[in-house]
């Protein structure tokens, strides 16, 4: 019932973002020091061991967008 009544794919030109409940003052700020957020996913992976293997990084690639 929720995947019927909910919009899974957004266009896009539009924001994710509520921005109705951000104060125009913290937005003005934010636009000031360039600090407006974009669109998307982060493409940095954080890992942690106590090693990377030598074939990590062309195996990933595999899965992940280029540039990541």
């Amino acid at each position: 019932m929720f995947l019927k009544n909910s919009k899974t794919n957004q266009p896009a030109n539009m924001s994710t973002i509520n921005w109705a409940g951000i104060p125009d003052s913290l937005v003005e700020k934010m636009k000031e020091q360039n600090k407006m957020p974009g669109k998307g996913i982060n493409n940095i992976i954080l890992t942690s061991g106590p090693w990377e293997p030598e074939w990590f990084e062309t195996y990933s690639q595999k899965f992940l967008p280029n540039g990541t």
